[in-house]
């Protein structure tokens, strides 16, 4: 059983100390829990942690806050985007790359029967790696000051916008494999106009810099 300490509880400097310590160590070993499929650290990991691994989260986190966005999400082929690839290209890096979530990007999907989280269009395929965005906002909900907590460090190099611009959807919906594509009106499939924000979500939470 777990028992959460409130604010009540003091904090012994030796102890925070002794946790960032293991939070470096952590990041410093990062590749190899990622690396290793025997390994389920990464799709599992908690809010806690994300720090420590950073860049993709995987849409549970998104929707733990977002309400409504995963039922407008899965009503476009962006949900089937893997499971519409046949078992000829389901191990193509060509194929992935447009069909999962950040494949060949750090924390990003690896193996797609292993990083099921990841394997399919998902949020952060577009918006981008939320791992800072996530931990920030937990923080927040926990009333924590973020910018007191381990320096967050993001080993995508990519950015996690609110605004999808056309530059990234054309990145897969090419000429050649998206042929009908009209950006003016399959943008509109995918605004999220319905999605309401979780009462207890921070206000931020909808609006990444």
């Amino acid at each position: 059983m777990t028992v959460e300490l409130d604010a009540f509880v003091p904090t012994l400097s030796s102890v925070s100390v002794l946790m960032t310590e293991f939070k470096k160590e952590l990041r410093t070993r990062r590749d190899e829990f990622i690396g290793d499929p025997a390994n389920p650290f990464q799709r599992s990991q908690a809010p806690e942690l994300i720090d420590v691994l950073s860049g993709y989260t995987g849409e549970s986190f998104c929707v733990r806050c977002h309400i409504g966005y995963d039922y407008e999400e899965r009503s476009t082929k962006h949900s089937e985007a893997w499971s519409m690839l046949d078992s000829e290209s389901n191990n193509k890096a060509e194929c992935l790359a447009c069909h999962t979530t950040g494949y060949g990007v750090p924390t990003g999907l690896s193996d797609p029967f292993r990083d099921s989280h990841l394997a399919a269009v998902t949020c952060e395929a577009c918006h981008g790696p939320a791992g800072k965005h996530v931990r920030d906002m937990t923080a927040i909900q926990k009333g924590l000051d973020p910018s007191t907590m381990l320096e967050y460090v993001d080993p995508t190099g990519l950015p996690f916008t609110r605004e999808v611009s056309e530059e990234v959807c054309r990145r897969c919906h090419t000429p050649e494999w998206s042929p009908e594509f009209d950006y003016g009106v399959w943008i509109g499939l995918v605004k999220h106009s319905a999605a309401e924000r979780s009462p207890g979500a921070p206000p931020s939470i909808t609006e990444p810099e």
